[in-house]
C-alpha cells in the first residue's frame, strides 16, 4: 500500500475514482467515485437496467438534494420502484428485508433488476443484504449520503441486519457494482452526524497509512469548519485504506480484521447505551480504548492513544464514554460480540503505527478491555 499524498490546497477535484476488484469466492468489481456530482455516474447504470429498485432512508424524503436524485432516476430508469426504510438500527432487521423482497416481488422485479442503496450505513446494510438474497442475488449500487457511510460502510461487500441478541450477526459478502459517494449530498447532516464517519477515517490511517493520520491531524479543524477540499480528500484516503485491505482478504480470512480495530469496544458500547452513542461515536471511543492495549503491547508508541484522542476531539467526536456506563451492560454486549471464537472475546490490534499484519485479531480478557476504556 503506497504512501497516502495529501492535497487540499489547489482546485477541489470534481470527483476520484478507484477501483476495487475481487477474486476468489465471488469474483466482483467495485469503481468507487468521490466527489462533488458523483451521482451522475448511477445514471448510465439505472438507464441500462429492465427496472430499477431504490431503497432510500425516509429522512431523505425532504431533502432537496435526494428530491432531485430520486427525480433523475425516475428520469432515466424503464421502471423504478422506492421503498423509504427507518434507518436505525432497530429497523436494520429481518422484518425490514422481508418489506423489501415483498416490495420487490409485487412489483414484479426479475434477476435483471438493479438495486440501489441511498442513504447512510444502515440502508446499504439492509438495502444490499436484500439484493444478496433475492433471486439468489442482484446486482446493486451503494450511494452513500453520510461521512460514515462513505468512509466505510458502502465499500468491501459486508450486508446485513442486527438480531435482537447482537449487531450484524446475519448478512452476507456481496460487493455493489458501483459506489457513488457525492460529497454534496453531506451539506445538510447535523454537525453530528458530519463528524461521525471521521472516525473511521482517523482509524484507517492508524492501521494502513501513518501519513494519513498525520493528514487526519493536521486537517481536524478544517474538518469542524466542514472545509470541502479537506473532507474529500480525507474521505479519499479512507476509502483506499479500504479498498486495499479488502482487495487483498475479501472474506476476512486473515488481515481484513484489521477494520474491526476499535470496533469491539464500540459494538459493546453502542448496545449498552442503547444506541445513544452513534456508532461513528462509538468506534472514536474504541479506538482510543484499544489503542491503550496497543500500546501496552508494544504494538503503538506510548503517545498514540492521546494522539489519536486529540484528532477526534479536535473533529467534534468523544474519547470517553458517558458518564454513569454500567460495565456490566459492557460485558453483556462483550458476550454477543460476532468476532469472538471459542468463547474468547478477540481485538484486532494494528502491529505498528500505520501498519498491521496478517493475524491482527487477538484474545483478550473481557476485564482487560473494559478497564481501557476508561
Amino acid at each position: 500500500m503506497g504512501a497516502y499524498a495529501i492535497r487540499v490546497d489547489g482546485p477541489v477535484p470534481r470527483t476520484r475514482t478507484l477501483s476495487l476488484e475481487i477474486d476468489g469466492g465471488e469474483p466482483a468489481a467495485t469503481r468507487v467515485v468521490l466527489g462533488r456530482g458523483a451521482f451522475d455516474e448511477v445514471l448510465p447504470e439505472v438507464a441500462a437496467a429492465a427496472c430499477t429498485l431504490v431503497v432510500a432512508d425516509e429522512a431523505l424524503r425532504d431533502v432537496p438534494w435526494a428530491r432531485e436524485a430520486l427525480a433523475a432516476i425516475q428520469e432515466a430508469s424503464a421502471r423504478a420502484h422506492v421503498e423509504l426504510v427507518t434507518a436505525d438500527e432497530a429497523r436494520k432487521s429481518i422484518p425490514t428485508a422481508q418489506q423489501l423482497w415483498r416490495a420487490w416481488m409485487g412489483f414484479g422485479a426479475g434477476r435483471d433488476a438493479l438495486v440501489l442503496a441511498l442513504g447512510g450505513g444502515i440502508v446499504s446494510d439492509v438495502a444490499g443484504f436484500a439484493a444478496a438474497c433475492f433471486h439468489r442475488g442482484l446486482p446493486w449500487i451503494a450511494a452513500p449520503t453520510t461521512t460514515l457511510a462513505m468512509a466505510d460502510a458502502a465499500v468491501g461487500g459486508k450486508t446485513g441486519v442486527n438480531l435482537d441478541g447482537g449487531k450484524n450477526l446475519v448478512g452476507a459478502l456481496h460487493h455493489p457494482r458501483l459506489v457513488v459517494a457525492d460529497t454534496a449530498s453531506l451539506e445538510t447532516l447535523s454537525r453530528r452526524a458530519h463528524a461521525d464517519g471521521f472516525a473511521e477515517v482517523i482509524k484507517a490511517g492508524v492501521i494502513a497509512d501513518a501519513n494519513l493520520f498525520e493528514a487526519c491531524e493536521s486537517l481536524a479543524s478544517r474538518i469542524r469548519r466542514r472545509d470541502e477540499a479537506a473532507v474529500a480528500e480525507l474521505l479519499f484516503g479512507a476509502l483506499r485504506v479500504k479498498a486495499d485491505v479488502v482487495r487483498d482478504d475479501a472474506a476476512e480470512a486473515s488481515h481484513r480484521e484489521i477494520l474491526n480495530f476499535g470496533h469491539t469496544v464500540a459494538h459493546a458500547l453502542e448496545r449498552a447505551t442503547a444506541h445513544a452513542l452513534s456508532h461513528g461515536e462509538a468506534v472514536a471511543i474504541g479506538i482510543v480504548a484499544e489503542a491503550r492495549i496497543a500500546a501496552r503491547r508494544g504494538r503503538l508508541p506510548a503517545e498514540a492513544p492521546e494522539r489519536i484522542a486529540a484528532a477526534c476531539a479536535t473533529m467534534g467526536l468523544p474519547t470517553k464514554p458517558p458518564p454513569g456506563l454500567a460495565r456490566a451492560a459492557m460485558e453483556e454486549g462483550l458476550a454477543l460480540d460476532k468476532k469472538r471464537r471459542r468463547g474468547e472475546v478477540r481485538v484486532a490490534l494494528p502491529s505498528a503505527w500505520g501498519s498491521h499484519d496478517e493475524s491482527p485479531s487477538i484474545p483478550i480478557a473481557p476485564e482487560e478491555l473494559l478497564d481501557a476504556v476508561v
